[in-house]
C-alpha cells in the first residue's frame, strides 16, 4: 500500500504520473476501450484525482487537466497508439504487426508516403482492433510528422499540432 500524507498539489501530481498512469495505459495499443462507458470508468480515476488537489474543487475537468499539464487518459491513448504506428511503420519494433497494415501505392492518393487501407469489417473484434483503430488518425497527419526521421522527432512533430502528451 502506498499512501502521500503532502498536500502539495506538484508532487502529487507528480506521483500520479509516475505511479498511477502507467497502470492505467498499461497495453493501450492492444486494448483501447471503444464503448463511452469503460472510456468514462478509466477517466473517472484521473477525474478523481484531479478533484481532491488543493485549488482545484471547483474547476471543471477540462480546465483541472491545463493546470495541472496534464492530458485526458484517452488523448494519451491515441497518442501512444500513433507512436507505435510509427515504430511499426519505420521499422524501429520488432512484431508481426507490420503485415497487418496495408500501406497505399501512392501515385493515386494526397499526401505522405505511409497512408494505410483501412480494411471493411464485419466484427466488432476487427473494427476495434489496433490497426483499424489507428487507421484514419495516422493517414490524416500531415508529411512532415509522418516523415519525421527519428521517434524523438515524430513526437515533437506531433506536440506541435497539439497531440502530445503535456502540449498544454
Amino acid at each position: 500500500m502506498f499512501s502521500l500524507t503532502s498536500r502539495d498539489r506538484v508532487l502529487l501530481n507528480k506521483a500520479f504520473c509516475t505511479y498511477v498512469h502507467p497502470i492505467l495505459e498499461y497495453c493501450s495499443p492492444v486494448w483501447s476501450p471503444h464503448f463511452k462507458y469503460l472510456i468514462t470508468k478509466i477517466e473517472h480515476v484521473q477525474r478523481y484525482f484531479t478533484k481532491r488537489l488543493k485549488g482545484c474543487w471547483n474547476m471543471p475537468y477540462e480546465q483541472r487537466l491545463n493546470t495541472l499539464c496534464l492530458e485526458s487518459l484517452e488523448h494519451r491513448r491515441l497518442v501512444t497508439d500513433l507512436t507505435v504506428v510509427y515504430q511499426i511503420l519505420h521499422g524501429h519494433c520488432d512484431t508481426q504487426l507490420d503485415a497487418t497494415f496495408c500501406i497505399i501505392d501512392n501515385s493515386r492518393t494526397r499526401g505522405h508516403a505511409y497512408k494505410l487501407l483501412k480494411p471493411h469489417c464485419t466484427t466488432d473484434a476487427t473494427k476495434y482492433f489496433f490497426s483499424n483503430r489507428v487507421t484514419s488518425t495516422c493517414n490524416n497527419l500531415p508529411d512532415m510528422v509522418v516523415h519525421s526521421p527519428t521517434l524523438s522527432t515524430f513526437k515533437r512533430h506531433l506536440s506541435v499540432l497539439g497531440l502530445s502528451c503535456h502540449s498544454q
